[in-house]
């Protein structure tokens, strides 16, 4: 099993998103999908100078281990300028497209991301509405854990922090 997936898994639990209590509070998963993930700024953020940077995140969410039966996978996409960022503050809301393994597709709307760091690992965990597409109307969380000391070094160097590469973790809940 690769190691992203592994720490993505790690996280998953951590934040009991599949503990049973919590699942059953919030109306429980109706899919939870894992994989890989990736985000690319242009140019690089630093960790002190504002910039004007584009930021793109993929995810290859390549296992579903919860599923309604109708999704085994799925991949993401976003896409966003960010205004005045640094390595300290970029996170803005932002759309996100979903491709299910059966073809149909979801729109994200993000309207919130936190940031901790758990051990070695910076987690990024986004929640959010799915707006249009299958499970619209449902709340969703993306979670991806990177590295923190990669991110770290990354920042503090002079073409500054130019991408990243994880484990994620996607879940749709019901309502």
């Amino acid at each position: 099993m690769p190691r992203a997936l592994v720490t993505c898994l790690a996280v998953w639990l951590l934040l009991g998103v599949g503990a049973p209590g919590r699942a059953s509070a919030q109306g429980g998963p109706l899919v939870t999908c894992s994989g890989e993930a990736a985000s690319r700024y242009t140019p690089g953020l630093v960790l002190l100078q504002p910039r004007d940077v584009y930021f793109t995140g993929y995810g290859d969410l390549s296992t579903c281990a919860v599923s309604d039966g109708a999704v085994s996978s799925a991949t993401y996409f976003e896409g966003l300028a960010l205004q005045g960022a640094t390595c300290l503050v970029n996170v803005s809301p932002t759309v996100a497209t979903v491709s299910w393994s059966n073809g149909e597709t979801s729109t994200l709307t993000v309207t919130g991301v936190e940031v901790n760091v758990v051990g070695a690992l910076q987690v990024y965990t986004s929640v959010g509405l799915v707006a249009t597409g299958r499970y619209q109307g449902h709340v969703v969380n993306v979670v991806r854990t990177f590295v923190a000391l990669d991110r770290l070094l990354a920042c503090l160097s002079p073409q500054g922090l130019t991408g990243m590469s994880g484990g994620a973790t996607l879940t749709v809940l019901g309502l």
